[in-house]
């Protein structure tokens, strides 16, 4: 969902060749990033223990693997 989002704002930063929505694009890939770190990560750490700390590690956190290694 955060993806997503982020990919929209920036698509219309390039459609429409917006300064402004390049920089709002980073403000919200910061708010959207420090939420995550900050809260989302934590509560699921604390709620889901062990197993979350495994798909920590094995599921990247923003963009997906497009190689097995």
């Amino acid at each position: 969902m955060y993806v997503g989002v982020a990919a929209m704002i920036a698509a219309q930063a390039g459609y429409y060749r917006s300064g402004s929505l390049a920089i709002y694009l980073l403000v919200v890939w910061l708010a959207f990033h420090t939420f995550v770190r900050l809260y989302e990560e934590p509560t699921l750490h604390r709620l889901f223990g062990e197993a979350y700390e495994i798909y920590c590690r094995t599921v990247p956190r923003w963009l997906v693997r497009l190689r097995q290694e």
